[in-house]
């Protein structure tokens, strides 16, 4: 279970500590020059709008290949490059979804002209976005469909303390620190339910899942999803870093030794953690749509 807590803040290196003096905020033309430097060097997913996660180009055409029956949509805010040929049944979208849909997708009606299911990842924190997208989503779906969220809670969670006074958890506590600096959150998915709630779905159901951050617990299962895991974590560490620890004031230098610390000891499975992943789902009604509609509007006036 992932618990909130209020660490102090570490000061970079080579700087005093942030916590004997205020929050300086960083020239808004300095940090927008950080960003496209950002966004050109790890994708258009790094732009402030866009949150803190990377482009998942990896999910590519496998929900098709899985839903031969269906037709399928994937959109992101890049181009999607498949490694291998596109089903018949699958297209790719470039589109900003936190933006209006109309013009692009057919909202949901009785006739079925609109998505039976929506799935949304990894957004990373949106919150000046969220309503606008549940809104988009609540409209483009038909009645009894279905949407699904799906974010991680990036709390690095080590029950028998295996973990504790490592770099591991060190950069994940700078990471929170980082992203309140930044007025974001690692807890945002826990916010989803209450906002779907408001928005008028109904069936709204959360589930938790603790995926181990190596193969470090036994069985077959458990030893293939940490394998993942740490391909995961090498792959994002550093893109996810950078912007954050831009924040708080950390040379490329240091942020890189604290970063080859971190990956050694996330492949060592000595080293026992997890991380929580959090999916929400919930149903559009089949009656009262309208009524449904207008408490979306509700959140916006």
């Amino acid at each position: 279970m992932c618990t909130h807590s209020d660490e102090s803040d570490e000061a970079a290196p080579g700087s005093s500590s942030l916590s004997q003096q205020p929050p300086k905020k960083q020239s808004t033309s300095s940090t927008k020059r950080f960003f496209r430097y950002v966004a050109k060097k790890f994708g258009k997913a790094y732009e402030p709008r866009y949150g803190y996660f990377p482009t998942d180009e990896k999910e590519d055409d496998r929900n098709a290949k899985l839903n031969p029956q269906a037709t399928v949509i994937g959109v992101d805010v890049e181009p999607v490059r498949p490694r291998t040929a596109t089903p018949r049944n699958c297209q790719f979208l470039l589109m900003d979804v936190t933006k209006d849909w109309s013009g692009v997708f057919p909202e949901g009606d009785e006739k079925g002209r609109g998505f039976d299911l929506i799935h949304v990842r990894m957004m990373g924190d949106l919150l000046a976005n969220t309503d606008e997208l549940m809104r988009s989503v609540h409209a483009h779906l038909n009645p009894g469909g279905w949407a699904e969220f799906t974010e991680w809670v990036v709390v690095i969670e080590t029950p028998d303390r295996s973990c504790e006074g490592g770099a591991f958890m060190r950069w994940n506590r700078l990471l929170r620190q980082g992203l309140r600096r930044m007025g974001s959150s690692v807890y945002y998915p826990l916010m989803y339910k209450d906002r779907l709630l408001d928005a008028g779905f109904t069936n709204v159901a959360e589930v938790k899942n603790a995926a181990p951050n190596n193969a470090c617990y036994p069985g077959k299962r458990m030893q293939r999803i940490g394998n993942r895991m740490v391909r995961n974590w090498l792959l994002v560490l550093d893109p996810v870093s950078v912007p954050v620890f831009h924040v708080l004031g950390w040379s490329q230098t240091a942020l890189d030794l604290l970063l080859d610390e971190v990956k050694k000891e996330i492949v060592d499975t000595q080293n026992h953690s997890y991380t929580t992943l959090l999916t929400v789902y919930c149903q559009k009604p089949l009656v009262g749509g309208s009524l449904a509609s207008s408490k979306i509007e509700s959140i916006h006036s």
